[in-house]
């Protein structure tokens, strides 16, 4: 069965714009235009980044209509699908999006507390629970007041996955790299800013991501140890997913500084 619930035409134009022989991916264009020379961009660069400009500009228009007929849906996950960019040969596929939701909303409890939560996804694709998640905030208090952080070792849906984080305006880190060897390769911070619809995005240093990988292992270990306690107990696997309810907790991320920097989506 397939998982498209978008317009087809819709999915065509953003393959239109690196079609099959054109000697370049679109995720490489987008890597390499948007997200690596737009974290440098200033106004006064305009005109010499205009290809770069444009070809974000054509994203931007495609994913707009995209959200208009599918709030928090996955345009590039349904992108690689329909055109069979997927490795089947690693079992490489995505969530259905249902799956996602209820998955959310049986773990997500929204509470008032000190630290909005921090969410780690070790395999996340284009990032289908965080769109999951942030459809949740926004569906039960209208703002996203989390940190999500995915990961995925391969370089195409890491790609598309920061891009949907900066085109959905979500609060997120976004590493490229082997969540199993502990082995990442670089990382993009995804930061909204008040008024505007699109986040700003930022390359980590590598002792940024240092710091990162070892609370995220730290993390990882604790939630192994206690998915391994909760299989041997009775009614273990009830009380572990009340755990993971508790967890989670509610303060409005709000930011006094304003960026020190603009990137390409900001013109």
């Amino acid at each position: 069965m397939s998982a498209l619930i978008t317009d087809k035409k819709l999915l065509k134009r953003l393959n239109d714009i690196m079609p099959f022989g054109s000697g370049r991916r679109l995720y490489q264009e987008v890597y390499d235009k948007i997200l690596i020379a737009g974290v440098d961009f200033t106004p006064d660069k305009k005109d010499e980044m205009q290809e770069n400009y444009e070809l974000f500009r054509k994203i931007l228009a495609i994913h707009t209509e995209f959200r208009e007929k599918a709030p928090f849906r996955d345009l590039f996950g349904e992108y690689l699908f329909e055109y069979g960019k997927l490795n089947a040969w690693t079992g490489q596929f995505f969530t259905p999006y249902t799956v996602c939701d209820f998955i959310v909303e049986m773990t997500m409890s929204i509470q008032a507390d000190e630290e909005p939560p921090r969410i780690l996804d070790p395999a996340a694709g284009t990032g289908r629970f965080m769109l999951s998640t942030a459809k949740y905030y926004h569906k039960e208090i209208g703002q996203y007041n989390f940190l999500f952080t995915n990961v995925d070792i391969d370089p195409r849906v890491h790609t598309y996955c920061v891009l949907n984080a900066i085109l959905y305006n979500i609060p997120s880190i976004n590493i490229h790299g082997d969540a199993l060897a502990t082995k990442y390769y670089g990382a993009f911070a995804t930061i909204p800013v008040n008024g505007w619809p699109i986040a700003t995005w930022h390359k980590m240093d590598h002792e940024k991501l240092q710091e990162i990988q070892g609370e995220a292992i730290r993390l990882a270990a604790e939630a192994a140890k206690e998915q391994r306690e909760a299989r041997r107990a009775p009614e273990g696997m009830e009380r572990y997913t009340r755990k993971l309810k508790k967890r989670v907790r509610d303060k409005p991320v709000r930011s006094k500084a304003k960026p020190k920097q603009r990137t390409l989506g900001m013109g």
